[in-house]
């Protein structure tokens, strides 16, 4: 009992457990900056693959543009070529509906094109 008792041990349960209590601590400390090490990485890659996908969607979104204005010329054109056709044609009214059906035909494709190629872009 008397040993139980003596300052010495005391004093040395105290330093071990102190020094226990501080070993944990500093562990816990090191998961925790380890933790919020991995989590800077993470965003760091997540903020490039975000970065590369909205580089690829603004491409996607320029070359449509530019699809979709030289369709828009070329449905004018073809608006051209039809009065001509018609406004020059010596020949029954028949000939020239029918050449007025095919252009309107060949419009609608076109827009059909169109159509297919903006749901591709608004897929990206």
């Amino acid at each position: 009992r008397s040993l139980l008792g003596s300052p010495g041990l005391t004093r040395l349960i105290d330093n071990a457990a102190a020094k226990h209590v501080k070993s944990t601590m500093e562990r816990y400390r090191l998961e925790d900056e380890m933790t919020a090490t991995e989590i800077k990485r993470a965003v760091k890659v997540i903020d490039h693959k975000v970065a590369i996908v909205s580089r690829k969607v603004d491409q996607s979104c320029r070359a449509a543009d530019a699809l979709q204005a030289s369709m828009h010329d070329e449905q004018a054109l073809m608006m051209l070529k039809m009065r001509e056709v018609i406004e020059a044609s010596s020949k029954p009214t028949s000939i020239a509906r029918e050449v007025e059906n095919r252009v309107q035909t060949s419009m609608r494709k076109v827009h059909e094109e169109m159509a297919a190629i903006r749901a591709k872009v608004c897929q990206l």
